[in-house]
């Protein structure tokens, strides 16, 4: 999202490994807020391929949060973008007119919102997609709650998660980026 980084889905990627996901099939894409447009277009596209190439699958699940949620939706808009994207989850994000993709190729869209955000406020239903409404969630709270998690993870696997908890991890690693705040930069900018 805007002014915001990977770490928003910090708590949601423990989760998913609280379910049997693998840590190491999971990755956040930050982007810089300032200067977006199609320069964030063409580093998606380059991750989604580094993402591709490390886990041997074929698609990626892709999710987006606020602005991030317009970067990822406007990704799918070509054919063979969209068929690297399994499913495509759009958190906290404007309204959008129709599902993801193209009509060759679209994307089973899900879209989560809240009518208490009071950062975007154009947040909605969008035809063709999965639409799920949270009450008394805030922007950040779209992104971060269990109940987001848990649409989420049946929307992926058709399935309930076994749990809601954070199982601390046996042999963790620390990572990361260090960013200027506002602009999502790295390194000595």
């Amino acid at each position: 999202g805007f002014l915001a980084s990977g770490d928003t889905y910090e708590k949601q990627m423990l989760r998913f490994a609280s379910n049997g996901y693998d840590l190491d099939m999971l990755y956040t894409f930050n982007w810089n807020s300032i200067g977006g447009g199609t320069a964030v277009q063409g580093q998606l596209d380059k991750f989604i391929d580094e993402v591709i190439a490390k886990t041997g699958f074929d698609q990626v699940e892709l999710v987006g949060h606020s602005a991030g949620s317009g970067n990822v939706f406007e990704y799918c808009k070509s054919d063979k973008k969209a068929a690297k994207v399994r499913h495509l989850v759009l958190l906290a994000g404007t309204a959008q007119t129709q599902a993801a993709g193209t009509t060759k190729t679209p994307v089973k869209t899900l879209n989560i919102y809240s009518p208490y955000d009071q950062i975007v406020k154009a947040g909605g239903k969008i035809k063709n997609a999965t639409n799920i409404s949270l009450d008394l969630k805030d922007h950040y709270q779209v992104a971060t709650s269990e109940e987001t998690f848990t649409e989420m993870y049946k929307f992926f696997t058709g399935e309930m998660p076994q749990t809601l908890d954070i199982i601390p991890q046996n042999d963790p690693t620390i990572s990361g980026d260090v960013l200027s705040f506002g602009e999502n930069l790295t390194g000595n900018g």
